[in-house]
């Protein structure tokens, strides 16, 4: 009995010790802490930033994603986030703004016969005969999986400065977020201090993470749900079989039950207004993400 009470007592004087306890034991500074208060400002217009795909009338009045947001896209493997995120990293820089486009998971330019994605984008540049000069000046790749330096966290934010100070970069692109992810804390606190960083440089991203498989349709990821609670928006592009539950994709989409459909869907979005509905998309031969209307006819 004994020993359990020492056992007791020394976990509660361990527990007082404690850099927690300490902290609220400690003299105050007083009038160190910064606070602000509220003051009188010009209203802001909600200004969108263009991706010149069917993202840009899905927010309210606004044209394009909310300007200078944050913005995760999740999906399964295999759903056509990356094909979307090549999309607007083409699409953007054609129209002569700064695009970075970060790999970890795929590399850009091999040196082999391998179909990599320079080899892709150069593709997709041939089929939409887009301005391949311009696209070469502002689209900007920092490839993590040939040059693995960048994997390391340090490496990694000061090429991210670099190229984001030194280019004037409008938009960043990152596929995935597993570049960031050692553990789920780590993956968290890097991707804070990330927001943290491009929000005060009123950079735009989109940044891509895989969905955990047993979940559909919400917002739980790879890393944790916690993470959707630090970006403005989360857009979900995935596959599922329709089940009795999905009344409002059955609505939205006019699907079956049993069916297997591509859908995308804003699950949520704190800067603007969205339209929540169900979209069903299909992946063209040549790699292109294209929205169907309720009758499986294509969108223009």
């Amino acid at each position: 009995m004994n020993e359990e009470s020492d056992f007791i007592s020394q976990l509660i004087s361990q527990a007082k010790n404690n850099d927690l306890t300490e902290s609220f034991n400690k003299e105050i500074k007083h009038g160190e802490t910064k606070i602000q208060s509220i003051v009188p400002v010009t209203s802001k217009d909600i200004k969108g930033f263009e991706t010149y795909t069917f993202l840009d009338d899905k927010f309210g009045d606004i044209k394009g994603i909310p300007y200078a947001s944050n913005n995760i896209l999740v999906g399964l493997p295999n759903s056509g986030k990356s094909l979307l995120l090549q999309d607007i990293a083409l699409n953007v820089s054609e129209k002569n703004k700064k695009v970075l486009y970060i790999l970890s998971e795929e590399i850009f330019n091999s040196d082999g016969k391998r179909n990599d994605i320079n080899m892709r984008l150069t593709k997709k540049i041939e089929t939409k005969n887009m301005n391949i000069k311009n696209i070469s000046e502002n689209l900007i790749v920092l490839d993590t999986v040939k040059y693995s330096q960048y994997r390391i966290w340090e490496n990694f934010v000061n090429a991210y400065r670099d190229i984001v100070e030194s280019k004037g970069i409008e938009l960043v692109l990152i596929d995935s977020l597993t570049l960031l992810e050692d553990n789920r804390a780590q993956l968290k606190n890097k991707l804070l201090e990330l927001i943290r960083y491009n929000q005060t440089h009123n950079l735009t991203s989109i940044m891509v993470n895989q969905r955990i498989v047993e979940e559909s349709d919400n917002l739980n990821m790879s890393g944790g749900i916690s993470l959707s609670h630090l970006v403005d928006s989360v857009f979900i592009l995935d596959y599922k079989k329709v089940w009795s539950g999905d009344a409002q994709m059955k609505q939205d989409m006019n699907v079956k039950q049993g069916e297997t459909v591509n859908f995308f869907r804003i699950l949520k979005s704190r800067l603007s207004k969205y339209e929540a509905k169900y979209f069903q998309y299909t992946i063209s031969e040549d790699g292109f993400i294209i929205l169907l209307d309720n009758v499986g006819e294509e969108i223009n």
